[in-house]
């Protein structure tokens, strides 16, 4: 426990849990904040597993409790347990860092008012590798006051209370992660399953409904298209966002993550394309510098090949864009604006355009590699030279291997020059010491298919595709190499016969030499498989998480 508690000028910092069969989570959740709580107080709802003894053991205080189906009853329950002066709310599996945990701490001991509650970001990864992860602000730590109560058996929330206590809320730099448990399916389903058990014991009538607070009716309607989402049940989800949009407070948070579901929900219907855009346009209506639904319309309008309409809506994102805290968003979502800008300018055909957007950003957020390695591969594609060495020598402070990478840029430069003979042993001794950057990958391809080594790069691409499976810019190499065996049955080597990697074509020890495969890595780098232009990182839109219960 803390060592503050032992002076007593210091305010108490209570840790309040409810858990239920989380003994595989609840272990790394104790130790990351055992040393600056005061008390850790974990209420168990029934656990079958070692649960119990885990909390104890970590040096928690258990209190039984039943479970009636209702989020907000327990946490309200668990709070009267509690004895320090301000509480800080976890669930298991979250987790603190322990430099912003301290700060946490030092927060409360010197600079906390009791008139007001903060929110915390609650972060959970992402599951594509070109996005950040989704992030939401939760009201986490609070002072103990018996008229600050939870609300809602579902999406609990304990704003209603603070506002009508006159309390103003106010956000700390200071960020709970999850872990990626938390997108497992199987756990989600087994949470939407038990959200719709719980929605069927509710009532559908609003209590006591506020027009200032998204009211209880539209919350519960919104944790039923969720479930159903998770489950897989995507017309009875569409129905209940749709029902939620009507329901909720015109503006309100509930209103913005229902249509955030609603416009996830289109996605995968081809014949949904235009009423997806239309639902956005209304969505913008109500909320027109919402970065993260200007970026879903950047990204709608590129599709359709719309490319500076596109670029109107990634400009707008990225220099006037704003986010909801209190909904699930990308946590660094100006960022993928700017990105998604850069790469729509390239497919305008205006590189000095995308470079210029990438270097403002940078003057800005000089520690965004995301950035810098936007900027990077840019250069690298106009064969730009000295400023792509200079950003690399930027980018390789925080980078191991520096050399290694830097052969492969050396070696990218060549191939972007198309000088394809120079350009090959700088990637493939890259490639050999063990790079995976996307850099060496492409370019290395693109030198293999450019001078005919077709059977070179399948293994390259075949560890591409383990890497990042959704790439479009793999997807399409594949594509190619597939189109051209079938034209070409005779490019596949014969049982025995191995192929020699040789510089400029590949052989077969039978002489016989593969016809080069026209490539053209800027027309690549941003086209699906359809030839549609699809950037590397696109700004989707994410679905909108339950919100506290991880049980």
């Amino acid at each position: 426990m803390s060592a503050s508690n032992s002076t007593r000028s210091c305010p108490i910092l209570s840790v309040a849990m409810i858990v239920r069969d989380a003994a595989d989570r609840l272990p790394e959740t104790l130790d990351s904040i055992r040393h600056i709580a005061d008390e850790i107080l974990v209420m168990d709802t029934g656990s079958m597993d070692t649960t119990v003894q885990l909390a104890q053991q970590g040096g928690a205080i258990v209190i039984q409790s039943d479970w009636h189906d209702d989020f907000s009853m327990a946490r309200n329950a668990c709070a009267e347990h509690v004895n320090g002066d301000w509480i800080l709310w976890l669930d298991a599996g979250e987790t603190l860092d322990e430099e912003p945990a301290q700060q946490l701490r030092n927060f409360v001991d010197q600079d906390a008012n009791p008139d007001k509650a903060y929110m915390l970001f609650v972060q959970v990864p992402s599951i594509n590798q070109h996005l950040s992860g989704e992030q939401i602000g939760q009201l986490r730590l609070v002072p103990r006051r018996h008229d600050l109560r939870f609300v809602g058996p579902l999406r609990e929330t304990m704003t209603r209370s603070v506002l009508e206590a006159g309390m103003e809320i106010d956000a700390l730099p200071c960020t709970i992660h999850r872990g990626a448990w938390h997108l497992d399916p199987k756990i989600k389903a087994a949470k939407a399953e038990r959200n719709l058990r719980i929605l069927e014991k509710g009532t559908d009538h609003p209590t006591d409904p506020d027009p200032g607070i998204d009211n209880d009716l539209a919350n519960r309607i919104l944790a039923r298209a969720e479930a159903y989402q998770n489950l897989g049940r995507a017309d009875e989800a569409m129905d209940s966002y749709r029902e939620a949009i009507e329901r909720a407070p015109r503006g309100s948070s509930v209103m913005l993550e229902a249509y955030y579901g609603l416009l996830t929900s289109y996605d995968g219907r081809p014949e949904s394309k235009e009423t997806q855009i239309a639902t956005c346009l209304d969505a913008l209506d109500i909320y027109p510098l919402d970065a993260q639904l200007l970026c879903g319309m950047g990204s709608y309008l590129l599709a359709q090949g719309r490319l500076d309409l596109a670029a109107r809506s990634y400009e707008i994102a990225a220099i006037h864009g704003q986010i909801d805290p209190s909904t699930w968003h990308l946590a660094d979502i100006g960022e993928v604006a700017t990105t998604c800008l850069s790469l729509t300018y390239q497919l305008l055909n205006r590189p000095d355009n995308a470079i210029g957007v990438l270097r403002k950003a940078l003057l800005n957020q000089p520690e965004s590699i995301r950035l810098r390695r936007q900027l990077l591969d840019l250069l690298v594609k106009n064969a730009r030279r000295d400023e792509a060495m200079a950003e690399l020598d930027q980018l390789l402070k925080d980078i191991p291997n520096r050399e290694v990478l830097r052969s492969a840029v050396r070696g990218a430069l060549l191939a972007a020059e198309k000088e394809y003979q120079a350009a090959e042993p700088y990637l493939r001794t890259a490639f050999s010491a063990g790079c995976r950057d996307s850099i060496c990958l492409r370019w290395l391809v693109v030198t293999y298919l450019s001078t005919g080594q077709i059977h070179a790069a399948e293994p390259i691409l075949a560890e591409w595709r383990a890497i990042d499976p959704q790439n479009a810019e793999m997807r399409s190499y594949s594509k190619t190499i597939s189109e051209r065996h079938a034209l070409d049955p005779e490019l596949a080597s014969p049982p025995g016969v191995p192929l020699v990697a040789g510089s400029g074509s590949m052989r077969s020890n039978t002489g016989q030499s593969a016809r080069p495969i026209r490539v053209d890595a800027s027309d690549r780098n941003n086209s699906d498989e359809n030839g549609s232009p699809t950037p590397h990182s696109v700004a989707t839109l994410v679905m909108p998480e339950s919100s506290m219960p991880v049980q």
